[in-house]
């Protein structure tokens, strides 16, 4: 009995043995089946999250086009414009400044900007350009009237506004656009959109917008050219803008820091602009 145990005990082994491997097949092949599943159900998981981001986003982007096509453009307004250009060192401090205080008005849709004075600050001697600045400003205007009649259109800030936003519904198809995480602007919460042009073209940017989270106003803008002119070496933008009170966009600052090369020579810019005090005029006003 003794030995007919012990056979049998062997006799088991030897089936175990000779079975170890359809187990481990077996198990082996469950182990793939889940991790196939597991990747099937993520990328499903993967794939709806993303539809449902982008969801999101074309909402957004819809509630922001219908606030801008809400703004007030045939309003009458002035504010206080004050400009200071500065000729900048390699260290990017001010070698020459040139600061402008103007009256800005836009009447009918046509900006123009009346030159109250104009200081200029090089090698830390002061003087009064304002003569020189109000000639500037008169030959800018006449160029900028001849080149919109050339154009058979006239040079109006509303459009000016509109051509930085990428999300009126004639530009949005040139954009692909990114929600970021949100942000904070100013002590209040704002949603952070990247716009990115399909194509490389000196007028469209390539930047960040900050969306008001209760309005959809745009806010500020942070970005660049998507397409740099040639003599250009490096190019930063920033606008901000507001809302007035009779539901008029205006631009509240800019800041533009640029560096070229021309001629052998290199040459940095800043230039920023500020606008307050803002004031609506009567629509019979000149």
């Amino acid at each position: 009995m003794a030995h007919q145990t012990i056979w049998l005990t062997t006799r088991n082994k030897r089936c175990l043995k000779n079975s170890m491997p359809i187990q481990k097949k077996k198990i082996m092949k469950f182990k793939c089946c889940t991790i196939l599943l597991i990747f099937v159900v993520a990328g499903t998981l993967c794939l709806s999250s993303a539809a449902a981001q982008d969801k999101e986003l074309a909402l957004l982007i819809e509630k922001i086009t219908v606030r801008i096509e809400s703004y007030s453009n045939d309003k009458n307004w002035k504010a206080t414009c004050l400009e200071k250009e500065s000729k900048m060192n390699k260290q990017w401090q001010p070698e020459e400044t040139r600061t402008t205080k103007s009256i800005a008005k836009v009447l009918g849709g046509e900006e123009n900007l009346e030159i109250l004075e104009a200081i200029e600050i090089k090698d830390g001697k002061t003087k009064d350009v304002t003569k020189e600045a109000i000639k500037q400003a008169e030959e800018t205007r006449e160029k900028m009237k001849k080149s919109a009649a050339k154009k058979n259109k006239k040079n109006k800030e509303g459009d000016k506004i509109a051509d930085l936003f990428p999300f009126a519904r004639d530009q949005r198809e040139k954009y692909n656009f990114k929600k970021l995480d949100d942000a904070v602007l100013d002590g209040a919460p704002v949603f952070l959109i990247e716009a990115m042009p399909k194509e490389k073209d000196e007028k469209l940017l390539d930047g960040k917008y900050y969306i008001d989270q209760k309005t959809f106003d745009v806010l500020r803008i942070q970005g660049k050219p998507s397409k740099i002119p040639m003599i250009v070496d490096e190019i930063e933008m920033e606008m901000v803008f507001k809302v007035l009170p009779e539901n008029v966009l205006v631009m509240k600052s800019t800041k533009m820091k640029a560096s070229a090369g021309i001629l052998g020579m290199h040459i940095r810019q800043l230039a920023e602009v500020e606008y307050s005090d803002f004031q609506i005029l009567p629509s019979d006003s000149r």
